[in-house]
């Protein structure tokens, strides 16, 4: 389980919307389907950092450890940095009781903890869009601003 890091660099012409972009870091949960989603850990750029996705029931706050394989990965989630001059696409990772990572073959459980590791390269807001699968199929779609200092 390695990186690979490929860069292209774009310009793109035209208005921009600084109406939507935020300013500041989000709130680090949110509620998506009944499941609470946290996000765990700090950023610092120009080094590898690690955050912990953490799912539970909303309702009843019990931990969530039956999240499944989604296109192949415990989890995917894209890193940009908030004015949109970067693009990353991650795997979230998850692992067993003895720390060994822990593929994404059918059937394979996972949860209520799933590891991420990003390499930002300056301080500053990124935006960070995950994906996971839940058990019964539905597609949780996160959003979280964080703060890289």
């Amino acid at each position: 389980m390695s990186d690979l890091i490929e860069r292209h660099e774009i310009d793109v012409h035209g208005p921009t919307i600084e109406s939507v972009t935020p300013t500041q870091p989000s709130p680090r949960q949110q509620v998506i389907h009944g499941v609470r989603v946290r996000l765990d850990g700090e950023v610092v750029a120009g080094r590898s950092s690690r955050l912990t996705y953490r799912f539970t029931d909303a309702a009843t706050g019990e931990p969530i450890d039956d999240l499944r394989p989604y296109l192949a990965a415990p989890g995917h989630v894209v890193v940009m940095p908030i004015d949109g001059s970067g693009f990353a696409h991650e795997h979230a990772e998850a692992y067993d009781e003895d720390g060994d990572p822990v593929f994404a073959l059918p059937g394979t459980r996972f949860g209520p903890d799933l590891q991420l590791h990003v390499d930002l390269p300056s301080p500053g807001l990124y935006r960070l869009w995950g994906q996971f699968r839940t058990a019964d199929g539905r597609v949780l779609t996160t959003v979280f601003t964080v703060v890289a200092r």
